[in-house]
C-alpha cells in the first residue's frame, strides 16, 4: 500500500532574548549587523509571519526553556502517520 504524505509546515518560535543570546554565542560574522542593531533585525523578523495555509502545520516553542529534542522527533514522526 502506497502511502501520501501532504505538505507540511514546522514554524519555529523563540522570543528575543533567547534567540538574540543563541545568535550571540553562534559567533558568526554574519551575523555581527543583527547583534548591533537587534531591535531592528528582530522587528523585521518578527514581522515575517507563515503564511502557508495548506496541510499540516507543526509549531515548535524554541525558547531555552521550549519544547525538547525527543519532542521534536516525535512530532515530526507524526506527520507520516
Amino acid at each position: 500500500m502506497r502511502s501520501t504524505v501532504g505538505p507540511s509546515v514546522v514554524q519555529v518560535q523563540v522570543d528575543s532574548d533567547t534567540a538574540r543570546e543563541r545568535v550571540r554565542v553562534r559567533g558568526c560574522a554574519r551575523d555581527l549587523s543583527k547583534l548591533a542593531d537587534w531591535d531592528t533585525f528582530w522587528k523585521a523578523a518578527e514581522a515575517n509571519e507563515c503564511r502557508w495555509s495548506d496541510g499540516r502545520r507543526l509549531v515548535f516553542d524554541n525558547r531555552a526553556d521550549g519544547i525538547t529534542a525527543d519532542e521534536v522527533a516525535r512530532a515530526l514522526e507524526s506527520l507520516t502517520a
